[in-house]
């Protein structure tokens, strides 16, 4: 799949005419014919361009892949997970499809995201929306996740799904593989979705997805401060999937029991332009 099918993904509707210029903007940056204009102005040029293409976004769109997940612990003749935590989870949808589904507590449901005062300055804007369903924890990295969450607690599944790569190594060391380490029930499950960023290549376009994904989580034009902010803060630490596969069974105690491609199947990997997978792991 190319640059241009990548685009057409994240923008759907869009014309051919449109699609082409996007992809001709990126593919002069990607060969440096525009290394004198700075991502901020590449960005604003493809966000005018976008402006009138910017859908609202499907709140239940994250539900097939739910339904993916189920369907594997159910051919696996695995119980279905009665507690999450769900690392880096956004506004929470995938938490809330298990909550509806199974009626698990919302205390068993917990959204792990950015403290609520720095969310101004954060990568995408998420409204919170499930707060009857699910628990939301905001944490920095100087907070300690047991003194809000009760301190006795462990669940049966750990999601972290395309959030790890957000984060900073120390952050990840610090905070993140010791709460996966301490909050897992021994022989519960780390469910992990990545890129497998393993070549200069695939870094790039999985840059430019973020970029696109940015541009149209928001709809009308982004500001220019909106724009400096996101070039200036946004986190691309890309790893590839052995080296992720090794820290986390280093790090978190878990066993990687399975790899899995971008649909949460057996199959093929590494046939999208950014190389998603899954993985999972068993706590020991």
């Amino acid at each position: 799949m190319s640059l241009h099918s990548l685009i057409n993904k994240i923008i759907p509707f869009l014309p051919k005419k449109t699609s082409q210029e996007i992809n001709k903007i990126i593919q002069n940056v990607l060969s440096n014919k525009t290394e004198k204009m700075s991502l901020i102005v590449v960005l604003k040029q493809i966000d005018d361009i976008i402006v009138p293409y910017k859908k609202k976004h499907n709140a239940n769109r994250q539900n097939w892949i739910c339904g993916q997940i189920v369907k594997y612990f159910e051919l696996h003749k695995i119980s279905i997970p009665q507690s999450f935590v769900d690392i880096g989870g956004g506004n929470g949808n995938v938490l809330h499809f298990f909550a509806q589904k199974y009626f698990l507590p919302k205390d068993d449901c917990i959204c792990i995201e950015k403290k609520r005062d720095t969310l101004e300055k954060s990568e995408f804007q998420y409204e919170y929306s499930h707060i009857e369903r699910i628990k939301y924890v905001f944490l920095t990295e100087k907070d300690d996740f047991e003194e809000l969450v009760d301190i006795d607690k462990k669940v049966d599944c750990i999601l972290c799904m395309v959030s790890l790569h957000h984060m900073t190594d120390e952050y990840i060391l610090n905070t993140v593989f010791p709460l996966i380490r301490s909050k897992l029930k021994a022989g519960g499950y780390l469910l992990f979705k990545e890129h497998n960023a393993n070549s200069s290549d695939v870094v790039k376009l999985i840059e430019w997805e973020h970029h696109l994904y940015y541009l149209v989580e928001q709809s009308g034009q982004r500001s220019l401060n909106e724009l400096e902010n996101y070039a200036n803060t946004s986190i691309g630490n890309y790893k590839d999937r052995e080296f992720n596969k090794r820290w986390i069974e280093k790090n978190v105690e878990c066993q990687c029991i399975e790899t899995l491609n971008n649909i949460f199947e057996r199959g093929s990997l590494d046939e999208t332009p950014t190389q998603l997978y899954w993985q999972i792991f068993r706590k020991k």
